[in-house]
């Protein structure tokens, strides 16, 4: 796990900490949410979406999610070498049981997060309104500033 010292270079002290508070938060919602009719104690799978600059607190949620059971996707232990990055992304969208999308400013002006918010917003419509996004908000950007092309996003 990173510690804080390693993280001098990111958010602030008093922003990891509370942002890992959601992260705590997310395991304790998983970990109510686990399937009672498994046959193995089981937690729920996780799809980890977040924006390059944000990578540091990503790893952390993924540390904390495995540490307790959860089956986690995170690029730089999950992706398969040699895949399309957008085919794997896409497809984890689908394979995962929820998406965990850490929000920031930094993370809505890539492409690459807006696509995974995009395909998870459809597979949740497609699925009749299940509720599969957990957003994790770093900053409070996305709440009070953004202005995306598609309005829908935004909501």
């Amino acid at each position: 796990m990173l510690s804080l010292r390693q993280l001098s270079n990111g958010p602030s002290i008093p922003e990891i900490a509370r942002t890992t508070d959601l992260a705590a938060q997310t395991i304790r919602r998983l970990d109510k949410q686990a399937r009672p009719d498994a046959q193995v104690d089981r937690y729920k799978s996780a799809f980890i979406s977040y924006g390059g600059p944000d990578e540091a607190f990503a790893r952390i949620v993924y540390e904390a999610l495995t540490a307790s059971g959860v089956h986690a996707y995170y690029f730089p232990e999950s992706s398969v070498p040699g895949r399309q990055l957008h085919r794997t992304m896409n497809d984890a969208v689908y394979e995962y049981d929820i998406v965990i999308s850490i929000c920031s400013k930094l993370a809505v002006t890539r492409p690459g997060w807006l696509n995974e918010l995009e395909q998870t917003l459809a597979r949740e419509a497609r699925e009749g309104g299940t509720e599969l996004l957990i957003p994790v908000l770093l900053d409070d950007y996305v709440i009070k500033e953004w202005t995306p092309e598609k309005k829908d996003l935004a909501r």
